[in-house]
């Protein structure tokens, strides 16, 4: 992806770094948990569904390479599969709307990062609503330090011996530009790795070390974490240590080849099942220029079966009374918030609970509370994702998902080692998770999370 770029930090510091990083850490989760407690009514926050797993061990502050996301109330994860593009500079507004007839559904945007290469006048948390509101999906990336061994020298570095300080630093600064636009937890951001030498042992390490504390940082604060690198370094490399119980894994991968083929599968020495349950992208198209709706861009094309960002829609409440917002999608649940008539609530993604002016279809809200659709504009058909975590699977040789939440249960697909598995409500009973197909996975199977899961 020439032209863009990112940043981490490892458990394998220097004594120095680590008393650095972790200040720096505890500074940077203050100012984001000052972010999150922003919405109509904070108050939601003191008493949150919140259900901590553990299952490899306790979770800490600092996340493990087992560790997956700690997803905060405000979180849901978004899918797509379709078409993108990517260009240097976020197009206006006029040039988003004139492509809405193109093949493409999404665009990667380039928020942070040191080795940034344009100017983003256009890149605001206005511009965000509006062209998500036209029904476009946003790709994060960051543009951070490359690798002590790039190609292009022209490339601010990151010191190998600092890496995991870099790393976890900037992936820290990149989820504070997600939060300034608008990119609610849940979100991936892609860390751009241009070519590197890879024969050159210690430049590889620092790269994967780079890595690991990008992932641990944005897991740490409710972020998927995503990668883009080429076959020759970046991908490949990560591929080698895949399994590794030391570095972490990124929950999804972007690579380039200009093949012009937009496939997901068949990757030259990537096997088909790393990143294989939506975790990837292929820019298969270099630099070139397309015109749709009478305007013209300099773009790369991308093939997506991956996570994007999560971003709320405003909605009008149409209730004739005062509607209610609930701790949980129940109507007899504890009322923690209102909105009144004609006003608009923030929806981040959507749930099904009891039965209200009959629908069981609820919002949930920016601030995690929830109230129902039958009284919010727009329909039950409103472009807005369904309440989904995703976590990595954690077992090394992969695991069944079942029918039930038991180990009795006849088993279904298997999933392998770091797919994501998209999860919806967790069982009463406690040690199953539900997925976005209906089937069940143990705990056990899984990273490390926290999600406000509801019941299923």
């Amino acid at each position: 992806m020439p032209r863009h770029q990112r940043v981490v930090r490892t458990a394998a510091a220097t004594r120095r770094d680590r008393s650095v990083t972790v200040l720096a850490a505890l500074l940077l989760a203050a100012m984001a948990l000052a972010a999150i407690l922003v919405g109509p009514k904070a108050e939601a926050d003191q008493a949150r569904p919140l259900m901590p797993l553990t299952p490899t061990g306790s979770s800490t502050d600092v996340a493990a390479p087992t560790d997956g996301p700690l997803y905060p109330l405000a979180a849901a994860a978004t899918r797509y599969r379709g078409l993108a593009f990517d260009t240097c500079t976020a197009p206006s507004r006029a040039a988003m709307q004139a492509w809405q007839s193109s093949p493409y559904q999404a665009v990667g945007i380039y928020l942070s990062g040191r080795n940034r290469a344009c100017t983003q006048p256009e890149l605001t948390a206005a511009w965000v609503k509006d062209v998500t509101e036209m029904g476009w999906k946003l790709l994060p990336i960051n543009m951070g330090s490359q690798a002590p061994c790039r190609d292009n020298k022209r490339k601010v570095p990151m010191k190998a011996k600092t890496a995991a300080a870099t790393g976890t630093a900037e992936a820290a600064v990149a989820v504070l530009a997600a939060k300034n636009l608008g990119l609610l937890p849940g979100t991936p951001i892609y860390a751009d790795v241009e070519p590197y030498d890879a024969a050159r042992t210690k430049c590889v390490r620092a790269v994967a070390v780079y890595l690991s504390a990008w992932t641990r940082e944005l897991h740490r604060q409710g972020y998927l974490s995503g990668m883009y690198g080429t076959l020759g370094s970046g991908l490949i490399d990560a591929t080698k240590r895949y399994a590794s119980t030391t570095y972490a894994r990124p929950d999804a991968v972007w690579f380039a080849r200009w093949d012009r083929s937009p496939s997901l599968k068949g990757w030259a020495n990537i096997p088909d099942n790393r990143w294989s349950k939506w975790q990837r992208v292929k820019q298969y198209r270099g630099d070139h220029r397309e015109t749709h709706g009478g305007v013209k861009m300099l773009i790369d094309s991308d093939s997506v079966d991956a996570p994007v960002a999560t971003v709320a829609r405003t909605y009008p409440v149409t209730s004739a009374a005062t509607l209610n917002a609930r701790r949980s999608p129940n109507s007899s649940a504890e009322a923690v918030g209102a909105a009144e008539p004609g006003t608009e609530v923030s929806v981040v993604c959507q749930v099904n609970g009891s039965d209200e002016a009959g629908s069981t279809v609820w919002n949930k809200l920016v601030d995690g509370s929830y109230v129902s659709d039958a009284y919010v504009g727009a329909g039950a058909r409103k472009p807005v994702p369904p309440c989904h975590y995703p976590v990595q699977v954690l077992t090394s040789g992969g695991a069944f998902t079942r029918t039930g939440p038991a180990t009795t249960e006849p088993t279904a697909a298997k999933l392998p080692l770091g797919a994501l598995a998209w999860i919806t409500c967790t069982d009463p009973a406690g040690g199953w998770v539900q997925l976005h197909n209906g089937l069940y996975m143990s705990t056990k199977d899984l990273a490390a999370f926290s999600a406000p899961l509801q019941n299923c």
